[in-house]
């Protein structure tokens, strides 16, 4: 894999935390098994751990920690 696709990838993790954080929603086990990888494109998956601090107060310390 060339350092350009890795940074492309790195991009696209980037974006979809960044979109989760804009949405206020918590994932909590971001991981490489939880990253798929293909097409040129990466998914965030296994949304088991999330929550939405406003519908959930499933950890006020995950949530301020969030906040930062």
């Amino acid at each position: 894999m060339t350092l350009s696709s890795k940074l492309t990838y790195l991009k696209f993790i980037a974006e979809g935390i960044k979109f989760l954080k804009d949405h206020e929603i918590v994932h909590l086990d971001i991981k490489p098994s939880n990253l798929l990888f293909g097409f040129g494109i990466v998914k965030i998956t296994d949304f088991g751990e999330s929550f939405h601090p406003q519908i959930c107060q499933k950890s006020i310390f995950a949530w301020l920690l969030f906040r930062l």
